[in-house]
């Protein structure tokens, strides 16, 4: 086989994995933006429509987490905590990313690489821990914003569905789809 054939034929598999987890991550959304959309709606929570927009998802799903723990007579700020979280997440990351990027577009300009002071190693350390600490907390809340869904849900499959999300978090929208039409968990003065 040619020189040729062979880079074609990688350059073919790369496209189409790329192409297969690009179909399978908007699958993902669109089934998970479904399951919350229906959940949130038929619970008569303002706004269900945000679901549908990636960085509001997680609002949504704060905001169902808060109204199962009002049912239960507990006052949350789940919804609150997952957008501020979210959002220092991400102004974390993207800081960390332009620090980065200043020094490689630096050495693309002068073509010579000057290794970063080390108060500018410091600053990139203390932002990459900010970071990693703000995406833990987001993913704490967001794992007990799930296992608050799934009980009002399905309780009985709660905790089940919650460990498999949590380490396979490609199978949460299935779990979402098998429990999203149900109330089981809510107090029956609730369930419309």
């Amino acid at each position: 086989m040619s020189n040729l054939a062979l880079q074609i034929s990688w350059l073919d598999k790369s496209v189409l994995s790329f192409l297969f987890s690009g179909v399978l991550t908007i699958g993902i959304f669109l089934l998970e933006a479904y399951c919350l959309f229906v959940v949130a709606n038929r619970r008569g929570l303002p706004n269900p429509w945000l679901s549908w927009i990636p960085s509001l998802q997680l609002w949504v799903l704060g905001g169902i987490s808060d109204h199962y723990q009002a049912n239960l007579g507990k006052k949350r700020f789940k919804r609150w905590s997952l957008l501020v979280f979210s959002l220092l997440s991400s102004l974390a990351g993207s800081f960390m990313s332009r620090m980065v990027k200043d020094v490689v577009v630096d050495f693309v300009m002068t073509g010579v690489f000057q290794w970063p002071d080390l108060e500018w190693f410091l600053s990139l350390g203390g932002v990459a821990i900010a970071a990693a600490l703000l995406a833990i907390v987001l993913k704490i809340l967001e794992v007990l914003a799930l296992y608050d869904l799934f009980r009002s849900c399905q309780p009985k499959n709660a905790l089940l569905y919650l460990l498999v999300s949590t380490f396979i978090g490609v199978i949460t929208p299935v779990f979402m789809l098998l429990c999203y039409k149900q109330d089981l968990g809510l107090p029956k003065a609730e369930v419309e």
